[in-house]
């Protein structure tokens, strides 16, 4: 059957036609291209046998093409079509046909179409075939049929093949085969391995490696491409087959055959390389050496393939820095660039990954090459293929990271938009592309805002939420780059960025979401508060503090600088951080490592001034001494944050005390003189605070010559902070300190103080004026060096415009100046400083109302008319003050009032403005020194009569004598002086305190310690003494002989004896029997001695005092009068100078000597002082002189003054001298009597 098929196809062929074309090929009717194929011995056998045509039968029912690569050196395609029943016919022929049978079986299914070969299969004849190729020599035609059969490319026909063991027969072929076999057998190889490793592997223990690379040194050209074909198959992902193929030097063989021999041979060997080099860097770096420079010459062929596969082992060989030198010392850059078009083949996706390797670090093109190819790469973003875009982004995210976008200008043109657009229509790896390339761009300005024109934010934040890890890492480090702008911010924060930031950080964050907290911390430096507010709202907070607490080293470093960022001037995230608790960071602080420790201080520093977290540092008292050794640190910004910490822990007493004890103030003073301007500043307000804390730091600091001149010169600075500290720790070394302050003038800080005082700054105008106040505080030569500096002018202009932390420093310097300074008292009104000064007096700030008042106080000791004009309207608001709940205001209030007080005016206008009340409400329920003051105020207002109602009517005088049991002498003090004055010439008065029970008090306060106190009591007692009423009481108190002990006494003030012989005086008058027991109390003496005495300056308050004693009349007492009146003629003739007649008990034969010059003889005693004549109704005005009535009532309708001393006297009131009277009276008498004789 089979022969009658044969026989019948060979008698339709027209062998005519075909033999006139003599084997070539010719176009049919239909266009279909029918020639015969066969080898050169089949060939010249049938034409021996017939002459003239061959013996394949050739079917024209259907027309079938074979591939390009036949089997035949002619290259020679066949068209055939089958009969019916063809398949079973060849499996018969093959089975049990004759050897020609078989063999023309063979070639027909070789040449024949694909149709017949499946229904061949279909019909089961691979056992048939594969029975001939398994034996040990098989026919070249099988291999060939078998190479035809795998050529189909049907996946069955494959199958069915590996089924049935073709690999081993393969394998066998080429290592025992002919040299034909071999070479068919090489070309059936790629079919039978790609993509199975296991077949692969068969071949590899068959030898088959060996034997292929032997075919390599073939004189045959196409035993040479078949060899390198099957080694490229066999070498694709392949280790073992291509440690095999790379040994014993094959791959420089293979590197020799690529400038020679066919395109084809030439293309399988580029194909063996690259597939060879894919993976092993040494491989590369061999191939390289060897073949790298015939690979860039085979880019300039014309043959596709060979180019393709040149590519693709350039794309290899340069991952090595081997290859990449062959590339760049060749100049193969721009001819790779130049292969780059649309990027929608795979050679150019080769070309972008030799790119990709040659930009991997550094940048190998030329300015003009280089505009090419991104040029070329923004036509492949644009119409390439997905592979090819990805790896131009990668080509440009490499170049944009090598170098500054700016200086090659990959921001300008299309690029940004195409990326942007790639972000909304893309997704992974090209998504994630551009979003890196837009991450390295965006460090440039103008991208940045390129980028954010073009409408990325959208996008990116989009790309936050996807699963791609790297994309959003990329998006998320682009956001924040572009977050430097406020627009910017507000479009990334209205979509949403922080939510999806820290839902990533939500769902369990690793390190490789680290990125996220980055991207958080840059969007937390934008220069916005609200922008901290917005990310602090999301809870973002709690999850970096749970990653401070439990993640590991890498996390917890970002989560700290994020919080390091966000609570940098944020109260709201301070607080909330405070909330949850700073307790991990108290850990890591004291646990952690190195690392840990420096970033935990960093946000610390940022933590420090609130008093939460002061105090949680604290109690952990070994973090003192942690920051004590971070001071040490090499790195200086640690050392800055240490010092930090350091210097508002100081603010609190105990940290204070343990830093002393740590030694860390020494570490402060070396920190003085570090290059940094922060490290000065916070070393500075560092030793600042511990002064103000410990006397020890204070005594230490001002003791080192070298720290005070390290703070003296960063007065200088051109840092103003700087300035401040300097300036803050100065102020508290000086505090109350003289000694320091002269050391700290001598060192010049008057002029830098005064000229931080003109600085647009408000912490240097706030602690210069501090520091000046502390300068100049009870130093008189350091107050006269500042107001000659200038320094009253401008705080004066401080108090008037600035904030109220200067408002209370200048405050405070400006009460120190003015003390006892008439100059700076002037200065203060002249400059309009008190409207400034009622502003605060009228403010809540207590500090500064306090300073205001103490300045009041000052200005209230002054009697320049200026002053007194101006510091009245402080009056109101001082008086608001006494009635407020702030102690120290109203202690300086009542001071101020109580200098005030000493001008009659604003004694007026103080009672008028209902100031008394309050006074009295303070003698009665304040502190000591207030109830001091007030009671002061109380007494210079009671010298006006027109007060005394007031002051009476809400019971000032029981406050007062209350006030004299006080345990502080100096309220004692003044109550006694403001009773004094309130018992002055008043009766009511005088009564109201016997009735208050003031006269035991009084009498007691004569024999206090305090030379003040007894003063003051004598004052009281002897005003008191002025009524008739009040004298039995203090005579019966023992006020006479406590007065007359401060008489004997040597070491008593002459004022106070003085006083007492005043009181004295007033006990005596018209009270004879108060006279008999002052002298039994031993006044006589006591006055006489200090009559006697030449030093005595109050000689007429004595004379008058013994004039009293001795004037009185004769009690009827029977042991005593004779004694009464001998003391009384002694006092009389020691007073006048008489000379005693022979009976001394009569006072009318007493003998007035007159001096020298005394008009008619009369004793200048009895002279009136402005009329030099004797005296007929003799009064005592209140300077204390006696005059004549009508001379001193002439005399004070004109003026209010002494006539005697010509001193501003507060009263024109006179009354009666009843002893020199009665004196005038008998000197009259005597006259009279002496003429008569």
């Amino acid at each position: 059957m089979f022969g009658k098929v044969v026989n019948a196809a060979r008698r339709r062929v027209s062998f005519n036609s075909r033999k006139k074309e003599k084997g070539k090929g010719i176009q049919s009717t239909d266009g279909v291209l029918e020639v015969n194929s066969f080898d050169d011995k089949l060939s010249n056998k049938s034409k021996t046998r017939s002459g003239d045509a061959p013996t394949i039968p050739v079917f024209h029912r259907r027309g079938f093409s074979l591939p390009s690569d036949a089997f035949y050196f002619d290259q020679r395609p066949v068209c055939i079509i089958p009969p019916k029943g063809v398949s079973s016919e060849l499996i018969r022929g093959l089975q049990s046909g004759h050897r020609s049978e078989q063999r023309h079986a063979i070639r027909l299914l070789r040449d024949t179409q694909v149709d017949v070969k499946m229904a061949f299969v279909e019909a089961g004849g691979v056992p048939a075939l594969m029975e001939h190729l398994k034996v040990t020599r098989p026919l070249k035609e099988m291999l060939q049929c078998l190479v035809a059969f795998l050529h189909t490319g049907e996946a069955t026909v494959h199958d069915l093949f590996m089924e049935h063991g073709i690999v081993s027969v393969v394998a066998r072929q080429l290592t025992m085969g002919t040299r034909s076999c071999r070479k068919w057998a090489a070309r059936a190889l790629p079919y039978l391995v790609v993509g199975s490793p296991e077949a692969q592997e068969e071949v590899l223990q068959a030898g088959g490696v060996e034997a292929l690379a032997a075919m390599l040194h073939s004189a045959k050209e196409k035993r040479r491409e078949a060899a390198a074909a099957a080694l490229a198959a066999l070498a694709k992902d392949n280790p073992a087959v291509q440690r095999q193929v790379a040994s014993q030097g094959r791959l420089a063989d293979l590197s020799a055959m690529l400038p020679k021999g066919r395109v084809a041979t030439r293309c399988m060997v580029a194909a063996t390389l690259a597939n060879v080099t894919a993976t092993d860097a040494a491989f590369q770096a061999l191939v390289a050496e060897y073949g790298g420079e015939h690979l860039l010459r085979a880019l300039k062929e014309e043959d596709e393939a060979l180019r393709g596969e040149a590519l693709r082992a350039l794309a290899c060989i340069t991952a090595v820095p081997e290859g990449q030198k062959i590339i760049l010392e060749k100049n193969g850059v721009p001819d790779l660039v130049e292969l780059v078009q649309l990027g929608q083949t795979e050679r150019e996706g080769w070309v972008l990954e030799a790119i990709l390797n040659l930009t991997s670090k550094e940048d190998p093109t030329p300015d003009a090459v280089r505009e090419d190819l991104i040029k070329r790469l923004l036509k492949v973003l644009l119409v390439g293929t997905a592979s090819c875009r990805e790896k131009s982004l990668r080509v440009l995210a490499q170049l944009s990271q090598l170098k500054s976008s700016g200086e090659w200008r990959i921001g300008e043109g299309q690029l940004i938009p195409v990326l942007v657009s790639l972000l909304v229509r893309s997704s992974g790896p090209i998504q994630e592309g551009a979003a890196c390339v837009l991450a390295n761009i965006s460090d440039v300005c103008e991208n940045r805002r390129k980028i954010f024109e073009a409408g990325a934010i959208k996008p990116l934040v989009s790309i936050l939420g996807c699963t791609n890890k790297s994309a959003r890492r990329w998006a998320g480090y682009t956001l924040s780059k572009l977050a430097g702008a406020e627009d910017v911010v507000l479009a990334i924060l209205h979509e949403g960025a922080v939510d999806s930031l820290v839902r990533v950080l939500s769902e369990g964050g690793t390190d490789d979401e680290r990125w996220a907290i980055d991207t958080l911390s840059t969007i937390a430096e934008a220069p916005y508060l609200w922008v901290r507010g917005l990310i602090c709202s999301t809870g973002s907070i709690e999850v970096l503090l749970n990653f401070v607490a439990s993640g590991s080293t890498e996390m917890q470093l970002a989560s700290l600088r994020c919080l390091a960022n966000m609570v940098d001037g944020h109260w709201e995230s301070q607080q909330m951080v405070l909330g949850i608790g700073v307790n991990p960071l108290i850990r890591l602080l004291l646990n952690g490592d190195p690392a840990l420790q420096r970033a935990t201080i960093h946000v610390l520093a940022r933590l420090s001034h609130l008093e939460a977290c002061k105090c949680d540092v604290s109690v952990e008292w070994q973090s003192i001494r942690t920051l004590g050794r971070l001071l040490q640190a090499d790195e200086l910004i640690v050392r800055e944050d240490a010092a930090t910490v350091l210097a508002d822990l100081a603010t609190i007493r105990g940290p204070a005390m343990i830093m002393q004890s740590c030694n860390i103030l020494v570490l402060l003073i070396e920190m003085l003189q570090c290059p940094g301007q922060e490290a000065i500043r916070q070393a500075a307000r560092a030793i600042g605070n511990l002064a103000r804390q410990s006397p020890q730091v204070k005594s230490q600091v001002g003791a080192d010559t070298e720290a005070l001149s390290c703070l003296a010169d960063a007065l200088d600075g051109s840092d103003f902070s700087t300035r401040a500290q300097a300036a803050h720790a100065l102020a508290s070394v000086m505090i109350k300190e003289p000694a320091f302050q002269c050391r700290v003038a001598q060192l010049g800080v008057v002029r830098p103080l005064v000229d931080m005082l003109h600085v647009p700054n408000t912490a240097c105008n706030s602690q210069a004026a501090r520091a000046l106040a502390n300068l100049v505080e009870e130093h008189h030569t350091n107050q006269v060096a500042v107001s000659m500096g200038g320094a009253m002018e401008q705080l004066l202009h401080l108090l008037a415009d600035s904030s109220m932390e200067v408002k209370r420093n200048a405050a405070h310097a400006v009460a120190n100046l003015t003390h006892h300074s008439t100059a700076n008292q002037l200065a203060v009104v002249r400059g309009l400083g008190v409207p400034s000064l009622v502003g605060l007096l009228n403010g809540d700030d207590h500090e500064a109302r306090s300073h205001a008042v103490r300045t009041f106080a000052n200005l209230a000791s002054s009697t320049e008319g200026e002053v007194v004009e101006s510091r009245r309207a402080a009056i109101m608001p001082l008086i608001s003050i006494i009635s407020s709940s702030d102690d120290k205001s109203r202690e300086q209030a009542a001071r101020a009032l109580a200098n005030l007080a000493c001008s009659e005016a604003e004694q007026e206008l103080i009672a008028r403005v209902h100031g008394i009340p309050p006074l009295v409400r303070l003698v009665q329920a304040g502190t000591h020194v207030a109830q001091e003051q007030a009671a002061r105020a109380l007494a210079n207002l009671s010298c006006k009569d027109a007060n005394l109602p007031a002051i009476i009517r809400h019971d000032g005088i029981p406050a007062l004598v209350s006030l004299l049991r006080s345990t502080n002498g100096a309220c004692r003090k003044q109550a006694a002086g403001a009773l004094a004055n309130l018992a002055c010439n008043n009766a009511e008065n005088c009564t109201a305190m016997v009735v208050a029970g003031g006269v035991p008090d009084l009498v007691g306060l004569l024999s206090s310690e305090s030379e003040a106190c007894r003063e003051q009591a004598v004052r009281a007692v002897g005003n008191l003494a002025c009524t008739r009423d009040n004298q039995q009481a203090l005579v019966t108190g023992g006020a006479a002989g406590k007065l007359i002990e401060l008489l004997n006494c040597r070491d008593e003030r002459e004022s106070c004896k003085q006083r007492a012989v005043r009181a004295l005086a007033n006990l005596a008058a018209d009270n004879e029997a108060n006279q008999l027991i002052i002298v039994r109390e031993g006044a006589v003496p006591a006055l006489l001695q200090m009559l006697s005495k030449g030093e005595c300056t109050f000689q007429k308050e004595t004379k008058r005092a013994l004039m009293l004693l001795a004037c009185g009349t004769d009690m009827k007492m029977h042991s005593s009068v004779e004694d009464v009146q001998s003391a009384r003629a002694e006092v009389v003739a020691s007073v006048l100078g008489v000379r005693l007649g022979s009976d001394t008990g009569a006072f009318a034969k007493m003998h007035f000597m007159a001096e020298a010059g005394d008009n008619e003889g009369v004793p200048r005693q009895l002279l009136c002082p402005i009329t030099h004549e004797l005296m007929v109704d003799p009064v005592v005005a209140e300077d204390g002189h006696t005059y004549e009535r009508s001379a001193i009532v002439e005399w004070f309708r004109n003026r209010n003054s002494s006539p005697m001393t010509n001193e501003q006297l507060s009263t024109t009131r006179v009354v009666p001298n009843v002893l020199l009277h009665a004196i005038i009276s008998d000197f009259n008498e005597s006259k009279r009597q002496q003429n008569r004789m």
